[in-house]
């Protein structure tokens, strides 16, 4: 004979177990559920970091590449400028040269000047 009150109680028994098994089961999947969703914003918030590093790189590099172009065209002025001093500095020694051949040529005339001014000429005679 079966002992009804006992396996009644055996599967009150057993629906608890399962009921519990379910809350259980349930509370790991919302578990799950949430670390999953916390690890796809912290992804989706990483790419959004990454993005925004990836164009800060980008224009970083851009402003290197201005940078380095606006260096080159300095260091051309810088050039340009160092030649034309040379021109410059070419040129004033050559109208030094020039002047002091003037000067000379000046004071040469000026010295012969004044000694055939000095100086009688033949054929001039002193009348007393």
């Amino acid at each position: 004979m079966v002992d009804w009150p006992s396996a009644i109680a055996q599967i009150r028994e057993a629906g608890a177990h399962l009921r519990r098994m379910h809350d259980v089961a349930q509370a790991m999947s919302r578990h799950a559920r949430a670390m999953i969703r916390r690890s796809l914003d912290q992804t989706e918030e990483a790419e959004r970091r990454a993005h925004t590093a990836e164009a800060a790189a980008v224009a970083a590099s851009l402003r290197a590449d201005g940078a380095e172009e606006r260096l080159r065209q300095a260091e051309a002025r810088a050039r340009l400028a160092e030649d034309r001093a040379a021109i410059a500095v070419a040129a004033e020694a050559e109208a030094q040269i020039w002047l002091r051949r003037t000067y000379a040529c000046l004071k040469a005339e000026s010295s012969n000047t004044e000694s055939s001014n000095t100086k009688p000429a033949k054929g001039d005679t002193q009348t007393r």
